[in-house]
């Protein structure tokens, strides 16, 4: 595995020297000088002193380089293996696997693995995977996972995941997060509970979408799996928005009044006519039937409800409109097992502002 892994970082070397415009290192389309470093096969470093004047490596250039407790050397073209801190002063071109943490000031070229903490102060290219937290002080061309948070101060283009949350200044690719996704220019896709961005050209994919050049609207309508809705819709663009909401309704069946919890992701479609637009959504509602907080078992008391929505929005206003259309609702108790379910079309109508 690790043969694979040293094959990879030498592939995405080649490739970071042919994509070094777009990483920021032509000038005036001029290569900047690099600081020149002596280089040595290999350095073995036990507990390198932070002290440039202490240790004889900190100017030194290595092919491989291995350390027990920390280390620190000018540049590693190669391999370098830590048990607990690496520190590399200038560039660093290959594979780094490091127990704990991993700094690097110049740029990135590569494959890096650190167990809780990783810096690199300018760009890097490549495969970053970092236990808990990570950060890229210029621009990130790869894949970068983080087990809890990721920052980019440059622009981001490929995929990133974390834990917890992720930041970047311009995404281009996919960001994915268990709570937060945020950056100032998104043109790709955002997964998470909570997406945030400037401006949204793509998809924000989650529980809140929030962009500064989109809007955030209330809603409230009747028809479908309740009898009357309201919630809040998110439309961080112009053609994608998502909606949660809250139902009201009764099953004379049971003669049990029920509530449900629900979301939905659509899509809007302009249309010829001048404040007229058509909108497609599907949404998935929790139902619960009677008292929320009586003896029964949930599984007794809850079902499904699955939407696809086709409507007719008419805008009075910026913040008032008129919409109708058609819903068909499919009803059962288990996500499961779609058959033996209820399905059921009807007109819905309501009104956002």
């Amino acid at each position: 595995m690790k043969i694979k892994l040293v094959t990879v970082a030498l592939v995405i070397t080649s490739l970071s020297r042919v994509l070094a415009v777009d990483t920021g290192k032509l000038e005036n389309g001029v290569v900047p000088e690099q600081e020149t470093t002596k280089v040595i096969p290999f350095l073995f470093s036990f507990l390198d002193s932070a002290d440039p004047t202490m240790n004889p490596f900190a100017e030194l250039g290595t092919h491989f380089h291995l350390t027990i407790i920390s280390g620190r050397v000018g540049s590693v073209e190669g391999l370098q293996i830590g048990g607990f801190v690496n520190h590399v002063k200038y560039d660093f071109t290959g594979y780094d696997a490091t127990g704990i943490s991993s700094t690097v000031e110049g740029d990135y070229s590569g494959y890096q693995a650190t167990g809780i903490y990783s810096k690199t102060k300018g760009s890097f290219i490549g495969i970053q995977d970092v236990g808990i937290y990570s950060f890229v002080g210029s621009d990130f061309l790869g894949i970068q996972t983080t087990g809890i948070t990721s920052k980019v101060e440059g622009s981001f283009r490929g995929i990133q995941v974390a834990g917890i949350s992720n930041n970047t200044k311009q995404l281009e690719g996919l960001q994915i997060a268990g709570i937060v996704n945020s950056a100032d220019q998104v043109n790709g896709i955002q997964i998470g509970l909570v997406n945030l961005s400037g401006e949204l050209n793509g998809l924000a994919i989650g529980l809140v979408n929030i962009s500064k050049a989109g809007s955030v609207h209330g809603v409230g309508w009747s028809g479908g799996a309740m009898e009357m809705n309201a919630g809040i819709k998110f439309a961080p663009n112009d053609y994608w928005y998502t909606i949660m909401s809250l139902g009201r309704g009764s099953n004379f069946a049971d003669d049990e009044d029920e509530t449900s919890i629900g979301y939905y992701m659509g899509f809007r479609f302009s249309l010829p006519a001048p404040s007229f637009f058509a909108e497609l959504d599907i949404g998935s509602n929790s139902i619960y039937s009677g008292d929320l907080f009586d003896d029964r078992d949930w599984e007794d008391k809850v079902s499904r409800a699955l939407e696809t929505r086709a409507s007719l929005v008419f805008r009075l206003h910026n913040r008032l409109s008129l919409f109708a259309g058609i819903v068909q609702t499919r009803t059962g108790d288990d996500m499961g097992q779609f058959t033996g379910w209820e399905t059921d079309t009807s007109p819905f109508f309501g009104i956002q502002f």
